[in-house]
């Protein structure tokens, strides 16, 4: 009897308990996507801690009602869901888009985490859609574009482990169609300034550059909304004017076009 006792003791004294400190001892972290019951969708967790990615896995709630468990350590981390379009572009906690590609139709959720004091801790996830398919439609006067190459630019290349847009060289080229009516399509991630450039080069060289990020400010896109809406944005190459349709709106806002 005295044995068993002494056994009881010993396995009492390295487990967690009540009277014990507790900050060894992980939080679990319950993932709950409210949304989805079932199916095989997939998504990418990520957990960081002190800028290091400590836990990447993927994730198939729908396997288990919507919900998925896993266990954190106590600390300060950031937390974010990928959806499967941004895999191949997430690396180290961080999503980082390659120069010259433009962004994935990414849906992600982010959250910031103190689980010090937490043996438990349960998220709803939330998706948001990251990224806005910008289409760039040349008209009017000015002809076909055939041949040019147009291409935009910015200081924002992906997002960061805590979610927040991740500064670094953005530009994504595209040959210009013919025909009257010239256009292409991009996605682009989140913006925190109006730095955005839309170029058009000949093969001479830069033919003509328009302040894109400020056009779609003056115009009201909101960039800090949730999910981001697409735009239209008609371009009168030969001169004068630029249009910014954004979707969901019922008004087009008409701007002189400033070089």
């Amino acid at each position: 009897m005295k044995r068993i006792h002494l056994l009881l003791f010993s396995l009492l004294a390295v487990s967690c308990s009540i009277k014990e400190d507790r900050s060894s001892c992980p939080c679990i972290l319950r993932l709950d996507f409210p949304e989805l019951v079932s199916g095989e969708e997939k998504f990418l967790l990520s957990v960081n801690r002190g800028g290091e990615c400590i836990i990447s896995d993927l994730l198939i709630p729908g396997e288990n009602g919507g919900v998925c468990e896993l266990e954190v350590p106590k600390d300060e981390i950031f937390v974010n869901v990928w959806s499967e379009e941004s895999f191949e572009y997430v690396a180290d906690g961080a999503l980082q888009i390659p120069l010259g590609d433009d962004c994935p139709a990414v849906k992600m959720f982010s959250a910031s985490l103190d689980t010090r004091d937490c043996e438990a801790w349960t998220l709803n996830v939330d998706m948001s859609k990251n990224y806005c398919q910008l289409s760039i439609v040349f008209a009017g006067e000015g002809g076909s574009l055939g041949g040019l190459v147009s291409g935009v630019g910015g200081t924002i290349n992906g997002y960061s482990a805590d979610g927040r847009p991740r500064e670094g060289d953005f530009f994504h080229f595209n040959t210009v169609g013919e025909g009257d009516q010239d256009a292409f399509r991009l996605m682009l991630p989140r913006q925190t300034d109006a730095s955005l450039k839309l170029d058009i080069f000949s093969g001479s060289g830069l033919l003509k550059s328009f302040a894109l990020g400020n056009y779609l400010k003056a115009s009201g896109y909101d960039w800090n909304a949730k999910d981001l809406s697409d735009a239209t944005v008609f371009v009168d190459f030969a001169g004068t004017q630029i249009e910014i349709s954004v979707s969901g709106w019922e008004d087009t806002h008409s701007f002189d076009i400033v070089l």
